[in-house]
């Protein structure tokens, strides 16, 4: 009998490698789906488990989304019920990939979690502020204000590489926080001088210039850049051009939120 069974379970995973093979996806998806069931009624956690990456794997890999993240979760739930141990083996440690689908995540917090260890595990020391501007950058770009305070307050926090701040030893940590608080005025002022003091770090990656572009955009109101070589300097000074001398002259009194400084009592990097 139990020999009869192996046979069995290995001929459904035959045919769902056939449906796969033929593009015949929602078979193959129903198939593991039924064979997974079938292990976990029998208590077969590892069976079923493999079996679940196994199909979710395959069925990604040929752009079927929502199938393959329908086995995703009957895994998820598995390990759960299951109180499998959470192994190397079970976590691939793809950061690419997670990275990708947090900073699309209102999850702030375990974005945070996840650029630390992918910086202490795969960067080098001098590149800890690089890890969190750019995930803070694209978090505004894609108008996700709360999400970018909280994976940089979390990261900051908790990196061990980052001494307790603010003010940061970093000048592009200073930068990412000042920005931040930037935002609350909306004073495109502010935007600008930080944009020109910090232009040494911003020079670090030549993506945050994109990123600030479609910020200033977003949050105070600027015009896209009418050409490429003049970039986002130039078309921050030429949006000020004929403004006034109003309140916006004491940009650097402007208090913090957090720790109750102001801009004039740090000294900017």
């Amino acid at each position: 009998m139990a020999s009869s069974r192996v046979g069995g379970a290995e001929r459904v995973l035959s045919k769902c490698q056939s449906c796969i093979d033929e593009g015949n996806f929602y078979e193959a998806h129903q198939m593991y789906r039924t064979l997974s069931f079938r292990y976990k009624g029998q208590n077969k956690y590892a069976e079923a488990i493999n079996l679940l990456y196994e199909g979710a794997y395959k069925l990604l890999q040929y752009n079927q989304h929502t199938s393959g993240a329908d086995l995703a979760l009957l895994l998820i739930d598995l390990l759960n019920t299951s109180l499998s141990p959470v192994t190397d083996d079970i976590i691939e440690k793809n950061y690419v990939q997670a990275r990708y689908h947090l900073i699309h995540s209102t999850d702030g917090t375990n974005c945070a979690a996840m650029l630390i260890e992918h910086h202490v595990t795969k960067g080098y020391q001098s590149e800890a502020d690089l890890f969190i501007a750019q995930a803070v950058l694209q978090y505004l770009c894609l108008q996700n204000k709360d999400t970018a305070q909280v994976v940089f307050n979390t990261y900051t926090k908790n990196h061990p590489d980052v001494e307790d701040g603010p003010p940061f030893y970093k000048p592009l940590l200073n930068f990412i926080w000042f920005l931040l608080l930037a935002l609350e005025g909306g004073k495109v002022t502010v935007f600008t001088i930080l944009c020109e003091k910090y232009q040494t770090s911003i020079k670090r990656d030549p993506t945050y210039r994109e990123y600030l572009d479609r910020i200033g955009q977003l949050f105070f109101g600027l015009p896209p850049p009418k050409t490429q070589p003049q970039g986002m300097f130039g078309n921050l000074l030429q949006s000020l051009m004929g403004a006034g001398n109003d309140d916006d002259e004491d940009i650097m009194q402007q208090s913090t939120s957090s720790s109750q400084m102001s801009l004039s009592q740090v000294d900017l990097d």
